[in-house]
């Protein structure tokens, strides 16, 4: 079985991405992450030219076997590599191994340096020296290496021999760029291993530039290279680097050993949450192996298969990298859709019986209206519930209102210009809960925010659970943007809280004429589905109290679900 060595560079390519700036405790929170999946280097950061990075090569973490990597860049023009003051603050830091970025290129090298082809083979295999007389581990990344090799193969050639005779225990061939195609780069590597560098010696770095990168990364591993470099859910300076979340699945699959054991594997999709929670960026949805959509069943011959065999529409065990198969419902699903759902819920399933075939019928037919319960599971099990289980419900609405609107303009005598002063959104919120009718009036930063925390404020004290719910996401959709002002609109509502000891998310929807109330449906959802799911008893709203306010005309009562 052919190896290779893992190279995780998300704590120094990655911190390189727009708008990304960890902390010393990102990177540590991260590098103990990264060694307990298995990765094999972790390159923290640039010391002595980064503060955050220099603080955390004095802080290093614990992380086992795995060693802590210093990046760092070849001497000056005009400086000896045992002189260069910026090469010795990234040698002497208390980093195991150190990888330099040298160019590889003689556009480069003349060009962007302004140096020789002579003088670069020096500076190349003097940096590795140094290196190895501290007793460290030598990398190059070989800047550029394939734009260079493609105009001179030789001198392309010659740098990577300079630094191997310098000591280099690795030479990262970088497609800088992220312009070569995959079948480039297998040429090319074979060539050089052709020309005598030996492929134990040789490492991959793409970047995704042409969405290529685990291509490429996964193609010189193909012809010979034993280590990959990357990043977490492909983080990096412009479109990003090649993503380790995907390639260590592929390298398992293509039975390479990376250093990643099976049972390490499961934990691939925390690993991608954690940094994406770090980052406070929503997961992204369509990740392969990791996202949710990964192992997502939506039509009905798909999921009929899926539940003979997963195999046929699955490349591997959704478990084996810790995500789940989610088989969904849609105006696309049938009865091998609904059985899986029911069955998950722990619902007895009957294909003969009158209600299960009036739901899946209700649940194919309400898609045209725009409940996307696809992507609202939450929504659907309260919907499922509802219609077979006949459960109680943990509180009525009677009304909800929610008032916006602007202050008069007037003369601003500082900016001379006419302004709108913005007041608060307030909403008001009347409820029964239990034998309780319950009043609330809140304020909000917007109208949506304004109706969750006054009903917060009524339900927080028969329901102290809701106070570790989170509102994490939320997304509006037009469904007919021909009807302008007047379209209806889809809102989907995402959640989180801790339940046990785990993360979870949940998403509900709603859809309305007015987005208001097709976000409330979705945040009343939200809290319902919650409060069955930990197992809350419900206080029963008082029906005869409720059939009262109807009766007095005080209020209609708002349902939180469509029938």
């Amino acid at each position: 079985m052919q190896s290779v060595t893992l190279f995780d560079t998300t704590l120094r390519d990655g911190a390189q991405s727009l708008g990304v700036a960890f902390t010393v405790e990102d990177k540590i929170r991260l590098a103990s992450a990264l060694a307990d999946i298995g990765i094999s280097m972790i390159e923290g950061g640039f010391p002595g030219v980064i503060k955050t990075d220099t603080d955390y090569f004095k802080n290093l973490p614990d992380i086992g076997n795995a060693q802590h990597i210093a990046f760092g860049k070849t001497n000056s023009i005009g400086i000896s590599a045992s002189n260069d003051p910026t090469l010795a603050g990234v040698i002497n830091s208390s980093a195991s191994g150190v990888c330099l970025v040298g160019k590889s290129s003689m556009n480069h090298v003349n060009n962007a340096i302004g140096s020789t082809f002579e003088a670069n083979l020096q500076s190349l295999h003097d940096c590795m020296r140094v290196i190895k007389h501290k007793g460290k581990t030598a990398l190059l990344d070989a800047e550029h290496f394939f734009d260079g090799y493609k105009e001179h193969p030789d001198k392309s050639v010659a740098f990577l021999k300079a630094a191997m005779e310098g000591g280099a225990d690795w030479l990262v061939l970088c497609d800088t760029n992220g312009g070569t195609f995959h079948w480039e780069v297998e040429d090319i590597v074979e060539a050089i291993i052709k020309a005598g560098i030996p492929g134990e010696k040789l490492g991959i770095h793409t970047h995704n530039d042409s969405e290529l990168g685990v291509a490429t990364s996964l193609s010189a591993v193909r012809k010979g290279v034993h280590m990959v470099q990357g990043t977490i859910n492909g983080l990096g300076e412009r479109t990003g680097n090649a993503n380790l979340i995907s390639i260590i699945p592929a390298l398992k699959r293509m039975g390479v050993d990376c250093g990643v054991s099976d049972e390490q594997l499961k934990g691939l999709k925390n690993l991608s949450n954690l940094l994406d929670d770090l980052l406070g960026r929503p997961y992204s949805v369509s990740a392969p192996y990791v996202g949710a959509a990964a192992f997502t069943h939506k039509a009905g011959i798909h999921a009929s298969a899926v539940a003979k065999n997963p195999s046929l529409y699955e490349i591997m065990p959704p478990e084996s990298v810790g995500n789940q198969r989610n088989i969904v419902m849609s105006d696309q699903a049938g009865m091998s859709n609904l059985k899986v759902l029911l069955e998950d819920m722990g619902i007895p399933f009957n294909k003969d019986d009158q209600q299960t075939k009036q739901l899946l019928t209700w649940v194919k037919d309400i898609q045209s209206e725009g409940w996307s319960f696809d992507q609202a599971r939450a929504s659907l099990e309260l919907a499922v519930q509802r219609a077979l289980l006949d459960v109680d419900p943990y509180f009525a609405v009677e009304i909800i209102e929610e008032n916006s609107g602007f202050r008069p303009a007037r003369l601003d005598p500082l900016s001379n210009r006419f302004k709108r002063y913005a007041r608060m959104p307030e909403s008001v919120v009347k409820l029964v809960v239990g034998n309780e009718r319950i009043k609330a009036i809140d304020e909000g930063v917007g109208p949506v925010d304004a109706i969750d925390s006054a009903l917060r404020q009524a339900l927080l004290p028969h329901y102290p659970e809701l106070g570790n719910v989170t509102l994490s996401d939320y997304r509006t959709r037009v469904l007919d943007s021909r009807s302008a002002t007047a379209a209806g609109t889809t809102v989907h509502i995402e959640s989180t809280a801790i339940i046990g000891d785990q993360k979870h998310t949940w998403v509900t929807v709603g859809v309305s004429k007015n987005n208001t109330e097709a976000a409330t449906m979705a945040l009343l959802d939200a809290y319902e589905w919650y409060l069955r799911k930990i197992g809350v008893t419900p206080q029963v709203p008082n029906m005869e109290m409720m059939q009262a306010i109807l009766f007095n005309g005080q209020g209609p009562v708002t349902g939180t679900q469509p029938h």
